[in-house]
């Protein structure tokens, strides 16, 4: 093989310049996918609202029909001799309808995407706070008298965090949903502050993120 071939490196080439030149447009048109997180989420929040829904239906006519199935052949065989295994298998079905509604009602776009957008944040501190402590434990190894005070501070630097994301989140649930129940927006205005208030709320817990892992922040 020869020596002297030079394998050109696509990246510094023009080889991928349309794909770059796409994406700058995406970029400064702010029309990418990732400008617009309600949007793009909003619609597996409402599926599962859809399916608790469907799944309240199905559990409450199960338990319509164990309840008024008697004198079905197959029914009469296994409850018919004893009225309170049917009973127990209506209460079920019924408390399971009743549970999978009220899941239903709970499930809204604005409190589960604020809800993921917080978990994910938390998922990344926790990431960093193993790993310190993990630094801390070696610390520990070399200085016992420093170590025990080391974890500490840095289990309450933790949980201060904690504390900070999920009052970053209320803020923007309250925010988006005082947004949706207003009567002075359109649909185009709602939908626009809305990812607007998501996008702030990813901005905020990335800078929160990025202090804690630097040692800068201050509670």
């Amino acid at each position: 093989m020869d020596n002297n071939i030079k394998t050109e490196n696509p990246f510094s080439s023009t080889l991928f310049a349309e794909l770059r030149l796409f994406r700058k447009k995406i970029e400064e048109g702010r029309s990418g996918l990732h400008h617009f997180p309600y949007t793009v989420n909003k619609n597996r929040a409402m599926t599962y609202k859809t399916v608790f829904l469907l799944l309240s239906a199905l559990f409450a006519g199960a338990s319509f029909y164990i309840h008024q199935s008697y004198f079905n052949t197959a029914c009469f065989f296994f409850f018919g001799a004893c009225s309170y295994p049917k009973l127990v298998a209506t209460c079920l079905s019924l408390s399971l309808s009743i549970c999978s509604l009220l899941i239903s009602f709970a499930t809204n776009p604005i409190s589960e995407i604020t809800k993921n957008t917080a978990r994910n944040a938390m998922k990344i501190a926790g990431k960093i706070y193993r790993r310190r402590m993990m630094e801390v434990s070696t610390f520990h190894f070399f200085r016992r008298d420093e170590g025990p005070n080391l974890k500490n501070q840095n289990r309450e630097t933790y949980e201060d965090l904690l504390d900070l994301i999920q009052k970053e989140k209320k803020q923007t649930a309250m925010v988006m949903k005082r947004v949706d129940i207003s009567k002075t927006l359109s649909d185009k205005e709602k939908e626009l502050l809305l990812n607007q208030s998501v996008l702030e709320l990813q901005y905020k817990l990335t800078c929160l993120l990025e202090k804690y892992e630097t040692n800068t922040l201050h509670i």
